[in-house]
């Protein structure tokens, strides 16, 4: 793809947005969080946390508590959650179709991505960013055509390089992203109504993640030091955001006080494994005093 030069030549584009991932835990929300800033809602990592029911579950993890950094679902609540925050979201999944469509499909999307970059605006993609234990997601920022690759700003970006080859990622399937827009700012009882609906929804797997997690840390098979640490510091810390929030949305409501309960729980399970090292997850006193704590973290879920 390029431009029509004087001479009926193709002549190689370049663009370039100015935006920049923010590091977070989740690299969804680091992501969002340095996508909303370049369009002009500096909205913080807490808010966009807690309204799109991110910070509700735990990070999702594989056998042994690997994380699943390139898991390429959004949040249920991405669009409700990204407009109480007065942007509109347009999450964009293709899926490969078959046979001679999918090449066309895999066109429509790089025109509408470079579009987008075109008016000054990043994109959130899955597998753009590259987090220990993966692909994950990032920022699309740009491109160039001489390169035949995307500009990208996320995880680990820094050490692996800047620049991901077109192929790479046209080639995953399904490949998630989202483009952001501005629109008008709701009310504030908009933003708290979004965040109650979050919490709520977001309740049910909360609660059938961290039992699960509770039967695992009773159980005998092995854990992952480095991959269960992540998952708890990421939990640990999406429920500090949480706590963030409604500190300063709404403090003396019950779900301020919830949440505080729960940061205070989570951060004594994040100690027992510290990340990167990870502790000892697999011997039993420390086991035996993670899923002490998390019974409390259930409990405080289920009140």
């Amino acid at each position: 793809m390029g431009l029509i030069g004087n001479w009926g030549q193709r002549v190689a584009a370049q663009r370039l947005v100015n935006a920049r991932y923010e590091y977070n835990w989740s690299p969804l929300v680091g992501s969002l969080a340095g996508g909303l800033r370049a369009i002009g809602r500096p909205a913080d990592a807490a808010a966009i946390s807690v309204l799109t029911g991110i910070a509700a579950a735990p990070p999702p993890f594989g056998e042994g508590f690997t994380p699943r950094p390139d898991l390429l679902e959004f949040p249920l609540l991405l669009r409700a959650g990204l407009r109480a925050l007065g942007v509109a979201a347009d999450p964009l999944r293709r899926e490969q179709p078959p046979g001679r469509w999918s090449r066309w499909a895999g066109r429509i999307l790089l025109i509408r991505m470079r579009r987008e970059l075109a008016a000054g605006r990043p994109i959130v993609a899955g597998r753009a960013g590259v987090d220990p234990f993966g692909p994950a997601f990032g920022l699309i920022v740009g491109y160039d055509d001489r390169r035949r690759a995307w500009r990208r700003d996320g995880p680990m970006t820094e050490q692996v390089g800047p620049w991901l080859p077109y192929d790479e990622l046209r080639a995953e399937s399904p490949l998630a992203i989202v483009r952001l827009r501005p629109m008008s700012m709701p009310d504030a009882a908009v933003l708290r109504e979004t965040a109650r609906r979050a919490e709520a929804v977001g309740r049910p797997a909360a609660r059938a993640a961290v039992r699960r997690w509770i039967e695992a840390l009773e159980g005998d098979a092995p854990i992952d030091p480095q991959g269960h640490a992540r998952a708890a510091q990421a939990f640990a810390a999406a429920r500090g955001e949480a706590a963030e929030f409604w500190r300063a949305c709404d403090p003396g409501s019950a779900e301020s006080a919830d949440a505080q309960a729960l940061a205070v729980a989570l951060s004594r399970f994040a100690t027992l494994f510290p990340y990167p090292m990870g502790g000892a997850p697999n011997a039993r006193g420390a086991r035996t005093a993670g899923a002490a704590i998390l019974r409390d973290v259930l409990a405080l879920i289920e009140r």
